[in-house]
């Protein structure tokens, strides 16, 4: 008889705690856990042993590497083991509950490649719960550019990308409050739709889409420019997405990570432009909605007023994302910080987010042909503060 299970874990299984919970059991073990090598468990049985199992990792993994149960019941998954059973029922049974003390122990969650299933998540460990009461917090700001008409399937495209983190996806929408619309975990058809009927209506009418989602999450939007708008020549029309993540969660490293992974996913996902995530401080916290007044530290540089692109603002994010279009452009200015994701480049300002004040000096020098400027430096920054556009801008 032949079972597999898969272990999707955060943490990286270590062979002292293996071996401990093999040893208690009186277990016959050959070899050890290690990524180039294979653990053989069998049982003591009447004139010998069992045939058993192996166990083999633990290796790194990446998300797009796991079945889709997994991704979903593991936040930010790093790690995966695999336990091949030849034995009996018995020997199935000790390596189901190997794999779920793995699981256990290390933040994870046990796949069923047999019944493609879940046999156990440690998944209660990753709920986010927000502190009651009226908060000042940091907020987490992730944005992604899209040309101005973004493909069909696109907003099927964003949900997929979104399973990263399930708590990411929308929960109600609507593009007025009180939210209409309902997004069921097993039917994306009513969020398309929706995405698809805001796109498609006549110019000049109003074109955003708003969610709500779960924590940490606060809920995001996607903004699509009026094609009969007046704009500057060079520039560029987009449509924007963007996200609102309770700064909170950054302490704790797994959200962290898992919500990094969002935001890669995300990019290659819809095939973004640009994207960032970058820290705003002073934001009111009142449960499920956030708030702005005068305590409001705005990274103003990140404001897309009207969809108009003018170019890569002069300000610097935690998370840039450089798309196709701009990847040979800042592959020389990134050197060995970039990371090539699909066809784009990602970078990251230090483990944990700081406002952007605090990491300009880490942020690399891009190509200024790439970047709009401030028209008068010693007005007050804002919203309508004049800008210039970059020399070079992509095509959209």
């Amino acid at each position: 008889m032949s079972y597999d299970f898969d272990v999707a874990t955060h943490l990286r299984a270590s062979p002292e705690a293996l071996e401990e919970w093999l040893s208690e059991r009186g277990l016959v073990v050959e070899g050890r856990l290690a990524s180039d090598d294979s653990m053989w468990v069998r049982r003591r049985v009447r004139g010998g042993q069992s045939l058993g199992f192996s166990v083999e990792g633990p290796f790194a993994v990446k998300l797009g590497d796991l079945a889709d149960p997994l991704r979903a019941a593991v936040l930010a998954p790093r790690w995966l083991v695999q336990l091949h059973v030849s034995g009996d029922e018995k020997d199935i049974g000790l390596g189901r509950s190997l794999a779920r003390y793995l699981a256990r122990e290390f933040e994870g969650a046990v796949h069923d490649p047999q019944a493609d299933s879940l046999v156990f998540s440690s998944a209660g460990a990753r709920r986010f719960r927000r502190p009651q009461g009226e908060k000042r917090i940091s907020v987490l700001q992730m944005k992604w550019l899209l040309p101005p008409r973004p493909e069909p399937g696109t907003a099927g495209q964003f949900l997929d990308a979104l399973r990263v983190v399930p708590e990411a996806r929308p929960k109600r929408f609507g593009d007025f409050e009180p939210f209409q619309g309902r997004v069921p975990l097993d039917d994306d058809s009513p969020f398309v739709a929706q995405w698809e009927e805001v796109l498609a209506r006549r110019p000049g009418s109003f074109g955003s889409l708003f969610w709500k989602a779960g924590a940490p999450f606060y809920g995001g939007a996607v903004s699509f420019p009026n094609p009969r708008a007046l704009i500057e020549p060079g520039q560029r029309q987009v449509t924007q997405v963007r996200m609102d993540v309770d700064g909170r969660a950054l302490h704790q490293p797994r959200w962290r990570e898992a919500i990094v992974d969002l935001f890669q996913q995300t990019a290659v996902g819809i095939e973004a432009v640009w994207g960032a995530a970058y820290l705003e401080d002073g934001w009111l916290a009142r449960g499920r909605s956030l708030w702005a007044d005068s305590k409001l530290v705005h990274a103003w540089e990140f404001n897309i007023v009207g969809n108009v692109w003018h170019g890569l603002p002069p300000g610097v994010s935690w998370l840039t994302w450089f798309g196709p279009a701009y990847r040979a452009k800042v592959e020389t200015a990134l050197g060995d910080r970039g990371t090539r994701i699909g066809t784009g480049l990602f970078l990251r300002i230090g483990d944990e987010p700081s406002l952007p004040a605090t990491i300009q000096s880490s942020f690399p020098e891009l190509p200024d042909e790439l970047l709009w400027h401030y028209l008068d430096d010693s007005s007050p920054k804002g919203k309508n503060a004049p800008k210039s556009t970059a020399a070079w801008l992509p095509k959209l």
